[in-house]
């Protein structure tokens, strides 16, 4: 693999490996990379550490003398001057003695591939490396597999007429994770374009090598015989073609195809991840006829916590889209030529401040309570109910905002449970323009969390108050 193909490969998303020389392991570039937050948002800083003959190497591009690259996901750098500064460093490492590399993940297969050269075929490393993105959600993400595997072991279809919203729930879970598979064959073929596409180049640049060599071997005749200099003159237009033309052709498309699997990457962990926030709210509603009041509790907190745990996850995954459309029309707006131009630009670029505002903000307004009690899994029940009731009557739209709302309000109760002053406690959802409402049919009621729309109402007062508000606003705890 060409030197420059491998280091843009490596700094396309925040991977992390080793970069070593075919004929010579000893010349080799340890890569490591993390995310950072700047003002532009989150971007990956990405350090390569060099060795040439076992020896680490300084850097002549930054005073500091470190190989290092500032870039987004996606691989691009963060400004202009970075774009001079990556191409410089590639050129010099290029000199250090780069030719033909070999990608390897870890300094464990690095030590293997030293011992046994051989054993790596460029076919093998090129599926390998084009499969490790996939492989990142499993890492990352391992409660939410593990979820998905044991909820496949169930028979999640079971009808109870005591529990009709459990296999509507399961119905859901079904769809998210079959989405997921779509995504994932989908992925998987770009993938095979993607290694083809490597293949293609290194069978390019062994054509355009082979004919180097042929060239500078009938140089040697050229003065004798005219014909030689005409079939010279052709192979270096073909070496040309091949160089400028077809390899740059096929790494546009390589990149185009990257930059997908990327995307399906994250697609694939929002689905999994929306999967696993059901299950775990399924097997919450499947606990509440558990007759043991501290078994049913224990697995109540366990569910609560998985499902917390999941909201987040989704909401971090939320956050990442945000900032990196945020990252994109803010560079977008710099270039942007026409007044008219940045006016859209702005308009699109304040909807996702807005947005990533209000995500952060339901993020802040859900933490995992810590005196969970026989009284809130009833309430939780209650919850459920209510929302069978929607769902029964057509709105299945709120099978996926239904662990949010639990886990928002469950946040509530317990936040507020020590501090209130209503002596019979009521927790439901109103925006802040429906308080004049409640204080003119004179409920008194109290908002504890300031970062959420959960207030909480004297119990007796709930029937009034769910008159004055709509019945989309009255979920309660």
């Amino acid at each position: 693999m060409e030197l420059r193909r491998a280091l843009n490969a490596v700094t396309s998303d925040d991977r992390s490996g080793i970069i070593c020389d075919r004929a010579n392991p000893k010349n080799y570039i340890s890569v490591t990379s993390e995310e950072r937050s700047g003002e532009n948002g989150i971007y990956i800083a990405t350090r390569l550490d060099v060795y040439k003959d076992g020896c680490k190497q300084k850097c002549n591009e930054f005073s500091h003398g470190e190989f290092n690259r500032y870039h987004t996901k996606g691989g691009d750098n963060t400004s202009s001057i970075g774009e001079k500064h990556w191409l410089n460093i590639i050129d010099e490492i290029q000199k250090l003695g780069f030719d033909d590399v070999i990608m390897l993940k870890d300094n464990a297969e690095y030590e293997k591939y030293k011992q046994d050269p051989d054993a790596y075929t460029k076919k093998d490393k090129q599926t390998k490396n084009s499969t490790d993105t996939a492989n990142d959600y499993s890492m990352n993400h391992a409660e939410d597999t593990k979820c998905i595997l044991q909820w496949k072991k169930g028979n999640p279809y079971i009808y109870s007429e005591d529990k009709p919203l459990y296999p509507i729930i399961n119905a859901f879970v079904s769809m998210h994770l079959d989405k997921s598979a779509a995504l994932a064959d989908k992925k998987e073929r770009l993938e095979d374009k993607v290694n083809t596409g490597y293949a293609r180049i290194d069978k390019l640049m062994n054509r355009a090598k082979h004919l180097s060599d042929t060239n500078a071997i009938l140089s040697n005749f050229s003065s004798k015989l005219i014909f030689i200099s005409a079939i010279i003159e052709k192979n270096e237009k073909k070496i040309h073609n091949i160089q400028c033309n077809k390899i740059p052709s096929i790494e546009e498309k390589i990149a185009y195809r990257s930059a997908k699997i990327i995307k399906l990457n994250f697609n694939i962990s929002v689905q999994q991840c929306k999967a696993a926030r059901l299950i775990n709210l399924s097997n919450m509603i499947r606990n509440f006829s558990v007759k043991n009041n501290s078994v049913r509790l224990n697995e109540f907190e366990k569910s609560l916590s998985a499902m917390n745990k999941s909201t987040h996850r989704l909401m971090n995954l939320k956050l990442q889209k945000c900032e990196n459309k945020i990252i994109t029309l803010s560079s977008e707006y710099k270039s942007a030529n026409t007044a008219a131009d940045k006016l859209d630009i702005a308009k699109k670029l304040r909807k996702q401040k807005l947005k990533k505002k209000d995500i952060e903000k339901r993020k802040c307004s859900i933490e995992m309570p810590h005196n969970i009690d026989i009284d809130m899994l009833n309430r939780t029940a209650d919850e459920c109910e209510k929302a069978e009731k929607t769902v029964l009557a057509g709105g299945t739209a709120i099978i996926n905002e239904l662990p949010e709302k639990i886990c928002t309000l469950a946040s509530a109760a317990a936040a507020t449970k020590t501090e209130s002053k209503i002596s019979n406690p009521y927790y439901i959802i109103a925006t802040p323009d429906q308080y004049a409402d409640l204080n003119n049919a004179g409920i008194i009621f109290e908002s504890k969390n300031p970062s959420s729309n959960v207030i909480v109402i004297e119990k007796e007062d709930k029937e009034k108050a769910s008159n004055i508000l709509s019945n989309q606003m009255s979920l309660h705890l």
